[in-house]
C-alpha cells in the first residue's frame, strides 16, 4: 500500500496506478470510497473479490464533470440535465442508459449505470487525473 496526498503528483500517482488495473481509496463527501477502472474487466474483478462483492450488485461511478458522461452513457435526457445543471457538482446520483462499452459486470447486467459528480473535490480532481471515470463502492467489505 502506498499513501499519496492529493497534491498534482499524488494524484497524478494515483491514476498511474488506476491505469494499471490497482485499486485506490479516496475520499468522497460522505464516504471513502474504492476506484479501480471501470472499463478493466480485471480490475472491476479485484474490486468486487477485495470487497466480497455479490456479482448482482451494481457499482456506481464518478465522475469530474459532465464532460465524462459520453463514453458511459447513451443519452442525457432534458431532465437528467436540469438536475445535473442544478446539483452537481453534490451528492447526487442519477441513473442513466449505460453505454454498450461499459462492462455488463459493473451494471450486475442492467441496462442504466448510476453516475454522480461528487462535490468532493479531491474525488473530482482524480477523475480528471484520470481522465475518466472511476468506480464509487465505499472501502469496506461488502454488507459491513
Amino acid at each position: 500500500m502506498r499513501i499519496v496526498t492529493a497534491t498534482a503528483d499524488g494524484l497524478e500517482a494515483a491514476a498511474q496506478t488506476l491505469r494499471e488495473g490497482g485499486i485506490v481509496a479516496y475520499p468522497t463527501e460522505t464516504v471513502y470510497g474504492l476506484a479501480v477502472d471501470p472499463f478493466s474487466e480485471t480490475a472491476l474483478g479485484t474490486l468486487f473479490a477485495a470487497k466480497g462483492r455479490p456479482e448482482n450488485n451494481p457499482i456506481l461511478l464518478i465522475v469530474a464533470d459532465a464532460g465524462q458522461l459520453p463514453p458511459l452513457v447513451r443519452e442525457v435526457s432534458p431532465r437528467a440535465q436540469a438536475y445535473m445543471d442544478a446539483f452537481w457538482p453534490g451528492p447526487l446520483s442519477l441513473l442513466f442508459p449505460r453505454s454498450a462499452a461499459l462492462p455488463a459486470r459493473l451494471t450486475a447486467g442492467q441496462e442504466k449505470i448510476c453516475v454522480r459528480c461528487p462535490a468532493c473535490e479531491t474525488a473530482r480532481a482524480l477523475c480528471a487525473a484520470f481522465g475518466g471515470a472511476v468506480t464509487s463502492s465505499s472501502a469496506n467489505r461488502s454488507g459491513q
